[in-house]
């Protein structure tokens, strides 16, 4: 359903890139501009097989915020698209909510929700370490939940399902 790689353009951007297979292409990156935190998207076209990434179009900037912690993006057995990530890019606690948006066509998403808010504080002190923060996540789905496996404050790592049927139906 998807993959991950990383693919460095010009100067000015380092991309991540993630794939979901879609029947006219492959869509999207997630991009982290040095100017600022948004999700980009990309689009490589079906037509001229794997060239590792070689066909991706220029990104496209979106509206949609990211605190750059790793984002899942993916596709549930319903048909939908989804995008797990923390949707902020400016003020306190970027990664906090760790948050789970919808698209039927992967290129718009909406009905964002929180699969977890309000992280515990610190234990341990650390370099690089947010407090009340989620972050890392990855996901699964089996069995009708999505399984969103996720690191807390960079402590300890957590899994919690969630019923696909709770979801929004866009």
């Amino acid at each position: 359903m998807y993959s991950h790689g990383r693919l460095k353009l010009g100067r000015a951007l380092r991309v991540r890139c993630f794939e979901i297979r879609r029947l006219d292409c492959y869509l999207f990156g997630i991009v982290i501009a040095r100017s600022g935190r948004r999700v980009l998207r990309s689009l490589r076209p079906r037509t001229g097989g794997f060239d590792a990434g070689g066909t991706w179009t220029v990104p496209v900037k979106t509206n949609y915020p990211d605190a750059a912690s790793k984002n899942m993006p993916g596709r549930l057995s319903n048909g939908l698209y989804y995008l797990i990530n923390n949707p902020k890019d400016a003020g306190m606690n970027l990664r906090d909510p760790l948050a789970i948006s919808f698209s039927r066509d992967g290129w718009t998403f909406s009905a964002p929700m929180a699969l977890r808010k309000n992280g515990p504080p610190l234990r341990h002190k650390g370099k690089a370490k947010g407090d009340h923060s989620f972050q890392y996540s990855h996901a699964i789905e089996h069995d009708g939940k999505l399984w969103v496996i996720y690191a807390t404050n960079k402590e300890d790592i957590e899994v919690t399902a969630f019923p696909i049927a709770e979801f929004p139906r866009l």
